[in-house]
């Protein structure tokens, strides 16, 4: 039959041999052992938090420059609206506006 490699409750209620075999087939499938390295394992091979303050700064650093360039990017259009042309477009008036109404109104009557 098949053995099986995943968790046992009852892992030191099984005899030595069956742990043999279970921990010999594990070895040749390359399944790791149930419970070592999950959550939780404070002792095993784990971040320990100290690249996190040499990440934080490198894209702190990044962030900076990124906003840098954008600010220098916004600057240089905006030295750009040199046009000579004047602007015909007025917002106020272009769908209508307050006069428009009362010309219609009059108009009606």
């Amino acid at each position: 039959g098949k053995i099986r490699t995943g968790y046992f409750s009852n892992w030191w209620k099984l005899t030595d041999a069956q742990r043999a075999k279970v921990e010999a087939e594990r070895n040749r499938t390359g399944s790791k052992t149930p419970g070592k390295g999950k959550r939780g394992n404070k002792k095993g091979k784990g971040d320990d938090g100290k690249g996190d303050k040499k990440r934080i700064k490198k894209l702190e650093r990044q962030v900076k420059a990124l906003k840098r360039s954008l600010t220098e990017e916004t600057a240089e259009s905006d030295d750009d609206d040199d046009d000579d042309e004047p602007s015909n477009t007025q917002a106020g008036t272009a769908f209508g506006g307050r006069g428009e109404h009362q010309r219609r109104k009059n108009k009606k009557k």
